[in-house]
Parts: structure tokens; C-alpha cells; sequence
């Protein structure tokens, strides 16, 4: 469609053949319009360098250095939003299940820190072993709980610096005068007794509740580790 004016110049202010505008030099759009007003370039050079108004809507042809072409967005584009939105959501935590398992990645985390620190403070081999057994269950199962949280879009809270220096100077100053295989052996099953107690009280607390099913289980299998560890070091007391 074309667009009578009644200047002799159009908006690229050059002549215009029939004194019309074809829709490629409107900006390449296409336009319906019952009433048109065209401006000379040089009777107002502030203005746009073309204008057109309608009875119902208003169009405008803006000038080269300003007009920019907007994507519009197809039904496809829709579609693919609204899909991701719903995968989003899916991927989303409860907030039951994201609490237990930052508690669980907290206090595992802190419970293989530890475990690293008592390791040069003992002496016999045998019980070493017992303790590498140990960091490696953890470190096994703390790569779960994060690769869980990873899966729903969540992040763990890594332990800070200041707490992990308090808990390493409370080990070294609880062993520097005693690091008998016994004194190892009551520390170990203190520290193991307690991790029982807080993986089944996390589990427990969960049970029933929304996405929790799979956390709850790695708390009732950490309880059983421990409860397993503590077995094995009391032949050491």
C-alpha cells in the first residue's frame, strides 16, 4: 500500500514519484491510515520526518538514527517461556526439603573437617584407618547433598574460615596432652554419638513432608554409619 503526502519532499527528503511513500521507505512497515499529515524536512527539521495519524490509532515514522525494529514475539516464543517457567517450578525446592539438606550438608561438612583435623594427632594406623573410612563416607555423601541441591537450582552454604580455625585449635588442645589411643577413641564416639543424634533428629522432623523422601533416607543411612563407627572404636577405649 502507498501513502499520498502533500509535500514534495518524503521523510528521506528526497522526491517521491507521484507524491507517494512506499512502505520501504516508511521503515519497511506496512500502515492503514484514513487521515495522513506529512511535514517538510525543511520547515521542521526538530520534527520526525514523518508523521501520519489516524482517526483510531496513531503511527509514526521515526528518523534513521532513532528508528529501531522492536522483535515481535510469535506464538512459539510464548509457548517456549511458559515451558521453561513450568520447569523452573518443577526444579524448585520445598522449603522443607531445601532446609533439611543445608542442616545436613552443615553439620556433614563439619564433621569431615574433624575428622581431617584429629588424623595427625593419632598415632596407631589401625585407628586412622578407621577415621579415613570415616572422611570417605562423608565426602561421599556431603557430593550428594550438594549434587541434590545443584539439580534444583540451590546453592550450599560452605562453612566459614572462623569456624572451621575454632573447631581445629579445640581438637589440637583437647589432644595436646593426651593422644592415647583411648582419649582418640572417647573423642571419636563423642563426636560420632552426637552425629547420630542430629541425623535422626533431622529425619524424623522431615519424615512425611514434601521432596524430602530421599534426604530422609541419607539421614537414616548416615545414623547407621555412625552408629557402626562407634562399634568399631570401642575396642580401642
Amino acid at each position: 500500500m502507498f501513502l499520498d503526502i502533500s509535500e514534495e519532499k518524503t521523510h528521506y527528503g528526497r522526491p517521491s514519484p507521484r507524491g507517494k511513500v512506499s512502505p520501504s521507505e516508511c521503515g519497511g512497515r506496512r500502515m492503514r491510515v484514513d487521515h495522513v499529515t506529512a511535514f517538510s524536512v525543511k520547515q521542521f527539521p526538530d520534527k520526525p520526518k514523518f508523521e501520519a495519524s489516524n482517526n483510531r490509532k496513531e503511527y509514526s515514522v521515526m528518523s534513521d538514527t532513532t528508528h529501531t525494529d522492536t522483535p515481535v514475539a510469535t506464538a512459539n516464543d510464548v509457548v517456549t517461556a511458559e515451558v521453561k517457567v513450568a520447569q523452573n517450578h518443577e526444579k524448585q525446592l520445598p522449603p522443607a526439603a531445601e532446609k533439611l539438606a543445608e542442616e545436613m550438608h552443615k553439620n556433614l561438612t563439619m564433621g569431615c573437617d574433624a575428622y581431617l583435623d584429629m588424623l595427625p594427632r593419632v598415632e596407631d594406623n589401625r585407628i586412622k584407618t578407621d577415621i579415613t573410612a570415616a572422611m570417605c563416607y562423608y565426602e561421599k555423601l556431603i557430593g550428594k547433598i550438594k549434587q541434590y541441591l545443584l539439580d534444583h537450582d540451590a546453592k550450599p552454604e560452605e562453612r566459614g574460615m572462623m569456624a572451621r580455625m575454632a573447631s581445629k585449635t579445640g581438637i589440637m588442645m583437647n589432644t595436646a596432652l593426651d593422644h592415647t589411643n583411648s582419649h582418640i577413641a572417647e573423642m571419636l564416639i563423642e563426636g560420632a554419638t552426637m552425629s547420630v543424634t542430629t541425623a535422626e533428629k533431622l529425619a524424623n522432623h522431615a519424615e512425611g513432608k514434601e521432596g524430602c523422601h530421599e534426604l530422609v533416607e541419607y539421614c537414616r543411612d548416615w545414623a547407621k554409619f555412625e552408629q557402626n563407627h562407634i562399634d568399631a572404636l570401642k575396642k580401642y577405649l
